[in-house]
């Protein structure tokens, strides 16, 4: 049920470092699926890569296609993610 989906949510936990992490969400989501990119951001605000200013929201993608991205060295998912490197 959602509540026990909201009890398990990663944004509930403490990060076990300070590692940078990338949220990324696809536009072409549901408002829930944004609106959860958005908590963990808030949630873990030790762990937003430098000069991010907020979760990386990919247009014209959803849950599925987002990692077409990934195909595209010239894509913004790719560049942010390799930086984190």
């Amino acid at each position: 049920d959602a509540a026990e989906a909201a009890r398990l949510s990663p944004a509930r936990l403490a990060p076990r470092s300070a590692v940078p992490l990338l949220v990324a969400v696809g536009a072409d989501e549901t408002s829930e699926f944004l609106r959860q990119a958005q908590i963990q951001w808030d949630a873990w605000p030790a762990n937003r890569p430098a000069g991010d200013a907020a979760p990386l929201v990919v247009t014209a993608r959803n849950h599925f296609s987002v990692v077409a991205d990934y195909a595209d060295p010239d894509s913004e998912l790719t560049r942010r993610t390799l930086a984190l490197f």
